[in-house]
């Protein structure tokens, strides 16, 4: 079962690295994250197909799995991890296409280098033991680590250029915002529509009613006010006589009125 499930995982992998291949016929990849992330899908393969030979000849064994750990821990586990983030943290701090790409120019400096050291030093630390002596496989371990590590400064390097862009972005964009900028783009627009443009040959502009501010009312004439209302008659009074006189003047010009006069 363990044979049918490495030999299915290798095919897996093996349909993967020919896409990757054919992609690679038409584009080459690009900078650090390009060629780390096919090193990374090569090395599993080959972990793969090392670990289905050893498997169906000497069977599942701790010395099988202990061989193969060099070659997939830092073969593929961290070349494909490291490959993506130089890709990914860039792009997603943003900061304008400019800073993106000086961002990605940046983290991926000296690309195919650092992936040509870390390989080497990968297949020569993960031979078996006693083909190389000890001091050799103590340089190439130290090399290895150091071409690791050189991750770690590039990536603050191309962070300071995304956090530089993104500031830069912002503080153009609270410029185009400003009401200066505003009032320069009006005044520009009523010159161009040949309107006053200047503030003072402008009208004060009529803000909303919530954000006039508010205005202090004598409370006297209102108390006043309400003091002769309520001496008066009540408002259906007032409606009424309203009413029959608007009646009574009519009667008196309308024509049946003078109509029946003339009869009369």
């Amino acid at each position: 079962m363990v044979v049918l499930g490495l030999f299915g995982y290798a095919v897996g992998v093996g349909v993967v690295g020919w896409i990757m291949i054919r992609t690679g016929m038409r584009k080459l990849p690009e900078g650090y994250m390009g060629w780390s992330v096919a090193s990374g899908i090569a090395w599993l393969f080959i972990t793969v197909v090392i670990a289905l030979v050893l498997v169906a000849v000497q069977g599942v064994q701790m010395s099988v799995m202990g061989a193969l750990t060099i070659p997939f821990v830092a073969g593929f586990l961290l070349q494909t991890l490291l490959g993506a983030m130089s890709y990914i943290l860039p792009s997603t701090m943003g900061g304008g296409p400019a800073t993106v790409r000086a961002s990605l120019a940046a983290i991926n400096r000296g690309g195919v280098y650092r992936v040509t050291v870390l390989n080497l030093c990968i297949t020569l630390f993960a031979l078996p033991a006693g083909i190389l002596p000890s001091w050799v496989r103590a340089m190439v371990s130290i090399v290895g680590a150091v071409a690791f590590a050189a991750f770690i400064p590039l990536m603050i390097s191309s962070a300071k250029i995304s956090v530089a862009g993104r500031r830069r972005l912002i503080a153009q964009r609270a410029a185009s915002q400003s009401p200066d900028a505003d009032t320069a783009d009006a005044a520009a627009g009523s010159v161009a529509l040949g309107m006053p443009g200047t503030a003072g040959d402008r009208p004060p502009l009529a803000h909303p009613r919530w954000m006039r501010p508010r205005q202090s009312v004598d409370p006297v004439p209102r108390l006043l006010s309400l003091a002769t209302w309520s001496a008066s008659p009540s408002p259906c009074v007032k409606s009424w006589r309203v009413y029959s006189r608007s009646c009574s003047q009519w009667a008196r010009v309308s024509p049946w009125r003078r109509n029946r006069r003339g009869s009369a």
